[in-house]
């Protein structure tokens, strides 16, 4: 299961960095959802590491909150510009909307791996402490 999920997980974020490569601010995307779809390789191969998904999970999560704003705006604004309008720079919150929806999808998924990925085991010997 573990290894199905990296794997489905790798594609659907070279997807999204792939998506990224028109967009004018594509550089810090598709670093990010790249870097997300070769650690989500590796967790294939079963060289993932838990501290790193934690990590990526909550950076996806605190760059999706400062976004809250736009998705406000976006939910509350009644316009009638809808999720699936060309980007404008008359209606930048759709565009911002857009992005923390693809950060809270990389924070749930990275969560789901955490629960996937195995313990690692502890050597009792050396947690001793000397007295």
């Amino acid at each position: 299961m573990m290894r199905w999920y990296g794997a489905i997980c790798a594609a659907v974020f070279a997807a999204f960095a792939f998506v990224q490569l028109n967009d004018p601010d594509s550089l810090p995307w598709v670093i990010g959802y790249g870097a997300l779809a070769l650690h989500f390789l590796a967790m294939t191969f079963g060289y993932a590491k838990r501290p790193l998904f934690w990590a990526g999970a909550m950076l996806s999560l605190v760059i999706c909150a400062w976004y809250s704003p736009s998705i406000v705006e976006f939910l509350f604004n009644s316009d009638g510009m809808g999720f699936s309008n060309s980007m404008s720079f008359s209606y930048p919150y759709i565009e911002e909307t857009r992005e923390a929806l693809g950060l809270f999808i990389a924070a749930i998924m990275q969560l789901i791996a955490i629960r996937l990925l195995p313990h690692e085991k502890i050597d009792d010997s050396e947690l001793h402490i000397p007295v």
